[in-house]
């Protein structure tokens, strides 16, 4: 008796097949009229192995036909195409649309519906809420300025001040430098208050700039106005990376920080955050790929401070924003962790005595080798989200910008015997760069 049920079940899904019309099965209580399952019954709850029977109910046609109070427009064909034997559904000319039950056919269909113009009411208002959060966060930011310059002063005031000892009263010194000292510390504490508050700002302007379908025309800010870069020996090279990244794309609303060389850190680079907002960029000097370094923090920076408000978006967590720019990261990530070089990154923190390699150095005019494996705990952190699209930003920058000096450091980087998959082969890199081109674009950020 089961054969023959499931017999009649594989002939009722060849006939909804054959007309075109999608019906889904429906779930427990789900109450599907299309379902198979206990004829007029609210259910679905039995599997489709088991024993079913359709005979009290009705075939697709005529459960239509009760529903609608009219023969489906597509009986006849259907009829016509079951006798000459065109069971299978693929010789089928399947309608474009399936007509739902009790809509006349004949009848013209209603005008889709367009994005408010810019005399709607709603569009208006928020127009001129997107106006006024930008008039207050430019004020916020200049206020910023203001604190921040003041706490270079009452530094610079603290060494004037220290010179005067033993020159003027004590009473009057210990006055003088106590009045410098609150000015800076108010100053500080000022900072931490308005980087909170322009973060938030910033996001509020975003958002609404997303439901107005806002963006910039031009490529938006260059990136570079956003980096103070310091006067130094390294210059040039800061101002390569720079030039490269302007060329591909522009920025929105970000806040400048400063670039600072430190020569002296363990690491190539740093980005530096609060939770309040981004603070500096730091770079080690003597680094053999500094502008592919450069372009790695300045994606850290875009991250968290051009796609994000105070939060990396690359990183999704609860704070994330449920908008276009966030859903377009989601798919450049699912690139990235789907190439073939993160796949065996995450395999090498789960094994990494399969990958064992020698590696041989000279000592004393004399050739020695030894073995070893992958870290597991740098390639841990390679593997992190915040890491990949740092690393897929920065050659991105150097693949659209076509910068000869970081393509040869990206080329330097995939000869690592352990850590090669880092970066990416041409041919593997090019979706992810498709996806990263589709979310600056949306952001109006693209050159």
């Amino acid at each position: 008796m089961e054969a023959v049920h499931k017999e009649r079940l594989k002939e009722l899904d060849v006939a909804i097949a054959a007309c075109g019309v999608e019906i889904a099965l429906g779930g427990p209580g789900s109450g599907n009229w299309a379902h198979v399952g206990r004829p007029s019954l609210r259910g679905g709850s039995q599997k489709r192995s088991q024993g079913m029977t359709i005979a009290k109910g009705q075939d697709w046609l005529k459960r239509y036909k009760k529903a609608a109070g009219k023969a489906h427009p597509f009986e006849e064909e259907y009829k016509k195409q079951i006798a000459q034997g065109k069971t299978s559904g693929k010789d089928v000319v399947k309608p474009k649309t399936s007509p739902k039950a009790g809509v006349d056919k004949k009848k013209p269909a209603e005008p889709k519906t367009t994005k408010p113009k810019v005399s709607d009411p709603e569009r208006k208002k928020k127009l001129a809420q997107l106006e006024d959060t930008k008039k207050r966060r430019e004020a916020k930011e200049a206020e910023l300025k203001k604190e921040q310059d003041n706490i270079a002063f009452q530094k610079k005031e603290q060494r004037r001040i220290k010179k005067l000892w033993g020159t003027i009263p004590m009473d009057e010194f210990y006055r003088i430098r106590e009045a410098s000292s609150n000015s800076r510390v108010d100053s500080m504490f000022r900072v931490m208050t308005l980087e909170r508050e322009i973060g938030t700002l910033r996001g509020k302007e975003r958002m609404l700039s997303d439901e107005l379908g806002i963006k910039p025309t031009d490529g938006g800010t260059p990136v570079s106005d956003a980096l103070k870069v310091p006067r130094s020996k390294y210059a040039a090279k800061y101002n390569a990376a720079l030039s490269a990244i302007d060329s591909v794309h522009g920025d929105g609303a970000l806040p400048q920080i400063p670039v600072k060389t430190k020569s002296n850190m363990r690491y190539l680079g740093v980005f530096s955050h609060t939770w309040n907002g981004p603070k500096e960029i730091g770079i080690n000097g003597k680094g053999d790929h500094f502008e592919l370094t450069m372009a790695h923090e300045v994606g850290h920076f875009l991250d968290f401070s051009g796609l994000g408000s105070n939060t990396f978006l690359s990183d999704p967590g609860r704070n994330t924003p449920k908008n276009t720019a966030a859903r377009l990261m989601r798919k450049a990530m699912d690139a990235i962790r789907n190439s073939p070089q993160v796949q065996t990154l995450m395999d090498k923190v789960k094994n990494p005595k399969k990958y064992v390699q020698t590696v041989e150095y000279e000592h004393n005019g004399e050739k020695r080798s030894y073995k070893t494996e992958p870290d597991r705990s740098h390639t841990r952190y390679l593997s992190s989200n915040v890491e990949l699209w740092a690393r897929a930003y920065a050659q991105y920058i150097a693949t659209r910008s076509g910068n000869k000096s970081m393509i040869a450091q990206v080329a330097k980087q995939l000869e690592s015997k352990l850590y090669g998959e880092q970066q990416w082969t041409t041919k593997d890199f090019e979706p992810i760069a498709e996806a990263i081109d589709e979310l600056f674009n949306e952001m109006g950020w693209m050159k």
